[in-house]
């Protein structure tokens, strides 16, 4: 959802107030990915897990541009599936920590991931959990 939004739309976007969920999207997959509570956590702890370790070096080019990559597999991932408020927190990361661009901004970029990733990460998959038991 917020994939096809512009980067500045993306930045400003308030994640509060997104859905939690594209719950057209999350019915359409209810009948082909039965195990979707599954398939979402295992995609977002292996994304996770490598912002983490990332998030333990300095800032350099490099480190962030790594940073911007596991963003966008996190929001490709979670995209797919209809978790479109944990989808925007990924793209923020994504555009936010590439190094280059007009919004890159290394500080901002490990506060949303020290602050609010977690939670959105956490509220997501307990809904996953009730919709998929």
């Amino acid at each position: 959802m917020s994939s096809q939004w512009p980067a500045g739309q993306v930045v400003a976007a308030d994640v509060g107030s997104m859905p939690l969920f594209n719950m057209a999207q999350i019915q359409e997959l209810r009948e082909v990915v039965p195990d979707m509570y599954e398939v979402a956590e295992e995609a977002v702890q292996e994304s996770v897990t490598s912002m983490q370790a990332l998030r333990t070096k300095p800032p350099t080019p490099d480190s962030m541009a790594e940073f911007s990559e596991a963003g966008h597999k996190l929001k490709s991932g979670v995209g797919m599936l209809g978790c479109s408020r944990l989808e925007l927190v990924a793209h923020k990361i994504e555009i936010m920590s590439k190094p280059g661009t007009p919004f890159f901004n290394p500080q901002v970029v490990f506060g949303i991931f020290d602050t609010a990733l977690r939670p959105v990460v956490q509220e997501t998959l307990g809904g996953l959990k009730q919709l998929f038991p």
